[in-house]
């Protein structure tokens, strides 16, 4: 199994983009990013009171990590691809206008716990001058038996948003905006503990 095709996707963090809160309580937003729930009537979310950004790109990050909400060109993309459903969100902007065609974006899809004692360990430069080097765990590994072929799904115990690269090359050449793509084998785990370097 490649993991170097398989990616975390996420949204970047941009200063110009759509940062959004959600108007009510949303009591386990993991369950709602899993799937496990389905709201009763939409959810409502508005431009985040100190956020930057307020241009609403394909990809709208939300002050409640994992969630992500997508366009209607993003699910329209993702309509032959497996491991994913929506439910419905109202998104509203800097001044309080409704922004429509958004959904929140859901996770069907599954694999086993990633097993750290899989990953690599690498020599990391200092991020300062004059800083000590360091050993970090680089790759993020689960048994490939326990993945369901989905085309996006979430690893056991994790808020990660696994897609295959099926997803990524779709999304990228419809440029769709503000999400980016680690391959699974770049994700930086940990730090080695001291006892290792």
């Amino acid at each position: 199994m490649d993991f170097s095709k398989l990616y975390n996707m996420g949204t970047v963090d941009n200063r110009t983009s759509l940062h959004v809160e959600p108007m009510h309580d949303i009591a386990d937003p993991c369950a709602l990013h899993w799937a496990e729930v389905r709201p009763a009537s939409a959810l409502a979310f508005r431009f985040m009171k100190g956020a930057s950004g307020s241009t609403a790109r394909d990809f709208v990050s939300t002050s409640l990590h994992p969630l992500t909400l997508v366009s209607d060109h993003v699910v329209e993309l993702l309509r032959p691809l497996s491991g994913w459903t929506t439910y419905s969100v109202e998104v509203y902007g800097k001044k309080g206008e409704l922004i429509p065609g958004y959904h929140g974006l859901a996770v069907t899809g599954r694999c086993g716990p990633i097993d750290n004692s899989l990953s690599q360990p690498r020599v990391c430069e200092p991020p300062v001058p004059q800083g000590r080097r360091s050993r970090k765990w680089f790759g993020a590994y689960f048994d490939e038996k326990t993945w369901d072929g989905s085309d996006l799904f979430v690893p056991e115990g994790t808020a990660m948003t696994v897609v295959t690269d099926a997803v990524k090359q779709a999304l990228l050449r419809a440029k769709i905006t503000n999400v980016e793509f680690e391959p699974l084998t770049e994700h930086n785990n940990t730090t080695i503990p001291a006892e290792f370097l």
